[in-house]
C-alpha cells in the first residue's frame, strides 16, 4: 500500500500505544543484530535466487566521446607546438636554406624598431622606447658592477 492514500493516513487513537511499542521493538531488534549478519544472510541465500545478477550498463558512449575529444585536442596542441617551432624558409630561399634562426635577439628587435621609425608616424614613441631600453640596460650594468665590487644595494 504505497499509494497516495498513505500520505493522509492517521493512526487511530486506540492503536497509538501499539504503534509506539512496535517501533521500539523494531529499534531493539535492529540494534541487537550481530555484526556481519547481513553479509552472512546474503551469502547463504544467494544460491536460492532464481534470477541472475542484474547487468549494469554504463554510458560508455559519452565517456568514449570525451576520450576521443581529449586525444584530438592533445594531437592538435602537439601539432601547433611542432609547427610553431619549425623554421620557415624565407621567400625565394627554397629548400637549400637548412639553418634558419628561430629566435631573434634584443638587438635585432631594436634594429627593426629603428628601421620602422622612418616609415611610421609613431617614431617618437619608438625613440622613447629605445631610450627607456638603454636606460634600463645601463642601470642593470651599474647594479651588476656594484654587486661584483661587493657593495650593497
Amino acid at each position: 500500500m504505497n499509494g497516495r492514500e498513505n500520505e493522509t493516513f492517521e493512526t487511530p487513537a486506540e492503536l497509538v500505544a501499539i504503534s509506539g511499542a512496535l517501533d521500539a521493538l523494531g529499534e531493539r531488534e535492529r540494534a541487537s543484530a550481530p555484526a556481519g549478519m547481513e553479509a552472512r544472510v546474503a551469502d547463504r541465500t544467494a544460491g536460492m535466487l532464481e534470477a541472475p545478477a542484474p547487468l549494469v550498463f554504463t554510458r560508455t558512449v559519452r565517456t568514449l566521446a570525451y576520450r576521443v575529444a581529449a586525444v584530438v585536442a592533445l594531437c592538435g596542441a602537439a601539432a601547433v607546438v611542432y609547427l610553431g617551432t619549425r623554421p620557415t624558409p624565407l621567400p625565394g630561399g627554397g629548400p637549400e636554406v637548412p639553418n634558419v634562426r628561430l629566435v631573434s635577439t634584443l638587438e635585432d628587435d631594436v634594429d627593426l624598431m629603428l628601421a620602422l621609425r622612418g616609415h611610421d608616424p609613431v617614431g617618437e614613441r619608438i625613440d622613447v622606447l629605445f631610450s627607456d631600453t638603454a636606460a634600463v640596460q645601463d642601470s642593470l650594468r651599474r647594479i651588476g658592477d656594484e654587486l661584483l665590487e661587493g657593495d650593497s644595494l
